[in-house]
């Protein structure tokens, strides 16, 4: 996993100390409140594979990488097994937004849906609006949902997420700027250069989740993404 691996460094060891106290520290998490349960709400709790994925949602939103927009419910989600009552909740929430909960999971990778038509985002700390061309169809994450997964969708399909969290009233959309960033640093024929060590990581991360899934985990491990290494897979 990538926690082992930044455990053996200094600043490793600091971006999973910063990740630690995101969650423990009353000021830090009164600033990022509206944040934290947006990029992830483990069912397991925040093991330190989850915590890692955390901190590097947390760089990618900081930095400029994610953008974010919110539509207000009016109430949290129901529980999982309520999906009809949550998408009662959720219908007609934006003439922006077209929402679906899927009836079942059934094993899939997410709770549904949601096609967008343009609407206005932004950066963390930022009241500029931003207009995000190619944002139309994302996963719908409701509840308990790892950070991993939430990395996974920001940067796999290269698309974006919504998200819903227990206890929060907003549906929050998150959408890489632009929507193509994330496929570049992900090329296995033309490395990028990368501008931190946490891009590659979140590259690595990806590429052998999506090799896995599609060839195989011998095949992530022959294309050089060394088997289970990095985050957690996710749990749904």
């Amino acid at each position: 996993m990538i926690a082992d691996e930044w455990s053996r460094s200094d600043d490793g060891r600091e971006r999973l100390f910063k990740a630690y106290w995101m969650m423990r520290d009353s000021d830090i998490s009164n600033e990022l409140r509206g944040y934290l349960d947006v990029w992830g709400q483990p069912y397991g709790g925040w093991t330190m594979g989850q915590l890692s994925a955390l901190y590097c949602i947390w760089y990618l939103m900081t930095n400029e990488h994610v953008a974010y927009a919110q539509f207000d419910v009016g109430s949290p989600p129901l529980k999982d097994s309520e999906r009809d009552g949550n998408q009662a909740l959720l219908n007609g929430l934006s003439d922006n937004l077209e929402i679906e909960v899927h009836s079942t999971q059934r094993g899939g990778d997410q709770d549904g849906v949601v096609w967008c038509s343009e609407f206005d985002m932004f950066f963390i700390g930022s009241t500029r609006p931003i207009e995000i061309e190619g944002l139309r169809t994302v996963p719908l994450e409701i509840g308990y949902t790892d950070a991993s997964s939430i990395l996974l969708h920001l940067t796999g399909s290269g698309f974006g997420v919504a998200r819903w969290p227990y206890g929060s009233r907003f549906v929050t959309v998150l959408s890489p700027v632009p929507v193509t960033k994330f496929q570049n640093w992900r090329s296995l024929d033309d490395r990028p250069s990368w501008e931190h060590q946490i891009q590659r990581d979140i590259a690595e991360f990806v590429n052998r989740v999506v090799i896995g899934r599609m060839f195989g985990q011998r095949a992530a491990g022959l294309a050089g993404l060394r088997g289970r290494e990095f985050f957690v897979l996710p749990s749904e």
